[in-house]
């Protein structure tokens, strides 16, 4: 389903034989990748929502993420099969790979569309976005679930399906920086904010969490008492745990 973020209606609605775990808007907003356990690819026409969907098959099993990548004109995909798959926009094929030890369980662009990160059993991995060869790979002592890199490219949030909690790296140097428990359930999905200031966390046990990159700095909805002292009509501040 596509809706309007500012009314909150359903604009377009896309049916497909089987559950859809994946889906990534184009760069101008006008196409639609999605991925699921029918193990196909479909790209549908936003200005176009009458005619049907191009598709292309390729993975052994279940897609678990897809990627836009309009710099490069190319479509990411990835899954249960272990395989990250390169697509070409203008043909559909299938022009390079990437082969895991494990089933990939998430796949995220970077920022600066640098780095293409993904996990893979209890490994996290920095693949360069044009060569799609591993720049840099970190071995966790868990299951990793899902991995956002922050924009400034100097660490990473790391969400475990095993162990609940929320680890901060140092991208240089692979060493935990931070750890936090919060969730109550497995972690499926971790990002970190265009600007970097928060980095909201999704998980089995039915919540999204934000946390502050900085904790204790007054940004957005934690203000600092004396800005709130200031505002009249202000709420409280969100804590994390």
């Amino acid at each position: 389903k596509v809706w309007d973020t500012y009314t909150g209606d359903v604009l377009y609605s896309y049916s497909h034989g089987h559950i859809v775990r994946s889906a990534d808007i184009s760069d101008d907003g006008t196409r639609i990748i999605s991925g699921g356990q029918e193990k196909k690819l479909r790209i549908f026409d936003l200005n176009k929502p009458e005619n049907a969907a191009m598709e292309t098959e390729g993975h052994d099993s279940t897609i678990k993420s897809v990627i836009w990548d309009g710099e490069r004109n190319v479509v990411l995909s990835a899954g249960d099969d272990k395989e990250i798959r390169i697509w070409d926009l203008r043909s559909f094929n299938q022009i390079n790979t990437f082969k895991a030890e494990h089933p990939i369980t998430s796949m995220e662009l970077s920022a600066d569309g640098k780095y293409i990160t993904s996990t893979a059993g209890k490994v996290v991995y920095f693949l360069d976005a044009s060569t799609y060869q591993v720049s840099k790979s970190i071995a966790t002592a868990y299951d990793v679930s899902s991995v956002s890199l922050h924009p400034d490219n100097k660490r990473f949030v790391a969400g475990g399906s095993s162990d609940l909690c929320v680890r901060i790296y140092d991208f240089e140097s692979g060493k935990e920086l931070e750890f936090y428990k919060g969730h109550h359930g497995p972690i499926h999905t971790v990002s970190y904010s265009p600007d970097g200031e928060i980095y909201a966390t999704g998980s089995e046990d039915g919540t999204i969490r934000l946390w502050q990159t900085t904790p204790g700095k007054s940004y957005g909805l934690w203000q600092n008492k004396a800005s709130k002292d200031e505002k009249e009509n202000d709420v409280d501040g969100i804590q994390t745990e």
